[in-house]
């Protein structure tokens, strides 16, 4: 029992909000089971230009690095200390698929083991490019303009991010301990870009995390979506088909909860 690791930080650029994304309420349920489990959580958070505070009561210590630049020596300094202060056996990179990971991959000479989580597809942003880039994001005559550039910009800016998602994951796999997807269908995709590394590859797919009702609920003709409203969940392809179909289904319901 005495090997049994005690000490586990999650790290992320965003606090851990049960009620604010899939990752902040897996995370959340993750904290809540180890603590019950006698283990000790903290939460290291990088405040980033998309970070979202969010007012809470968390369960665990939520620290941010001191400095918004990535690798400055501030947060390695820091993130090292930290390391050592609270005797952190295990960091946990809920970031796995994002540049951020460099940072909390740097444990320097520390026997602290990192596990980074892909909670998306290693491809899921390069295939999803052009969707990012067509639209328009206002009616204006320049937006439509920047739409051109974009349009003729495409393939160069598609080499592009292709070589960073390589370059991404060159980088980490060597450096995480173990990584863990939602699905082993990620394998191959993973492999794919940085193939030798199969042995450190485990999946773990997300939990109900909801307790199982206790009462009969009588079913309804509804479609029910739940989730963020955000691009990467393509809610408008399900906003596009229903109004393909739903005439031909009058006595049914499209309902969004988010």
């Amino acid at each position: 029992m005495s090997n049994i690791k005690k000490n586990i930080a999650f790290t992320y650029i965003t606090p851990f909000h049960p009620e604010r994304g899939g990752i902040g309420r897996v995370t959340h349920n993750l904290t809540l089971e180890f603590k019950q489990r006698g283990y000790n959580v903290f939460y290291l958070i990088y405040d980033s230009a998309i970070t979202i505070k969010y007012d809470y009561n968390y369960p665990v210590p939520l620290t941010y690095f001191p400095s918004k630049e990535l690798l400055s020596e501030e947060n390695i300094s820091f993130y090292h200390n930290y390391l050592i202060e609270n005797q952190i056996d295990i960091v946990i990179n809920q970031s796995g698929n994002f540049s951020d990971s460099k940072l909390y991959l740097n444990v320097g000479n520390l026997n602290v083991k990192v596990v980074s989580v892909l909670h998306q597809p290693p491809w899921i942003s390069y295939h999803q490019l052009w969707e990012e880039m067509y639209p328009l994001k206002n009616k204006s005559k320049i937006e439509k303009l920047k739409r051109i550039v974009r349009i003729m910009l495409y393939p160069k800016l598609k080499y592009k991010f292709k070589q960073s998602r390589i370059n991404h994951f060159n980088f980490l796999l060597p450096r995480t301990d173990l990584v863990c997807m939602l699905s082993k269908n990620y394998y191959r995709e993973l492999s794919e870009i940085c193939s030798g590394f199969e042995y450190k590859y485990v999946a773990i797919p997300n939990p109900n995390t909801y307790d199982e009702p206790k009462i009969t609920i009588k079913k309804r003709k509804q479609i029910i979506y739940v989730g963020l409203l955000v691009r990467n969940k393509r809610v408008d392809r399900l906003l596009k088909i229903w109004s393909e179909i739903y005439r031909d289904y009058p006595d049914w319901e499209l309902i969004l909860l988010t």
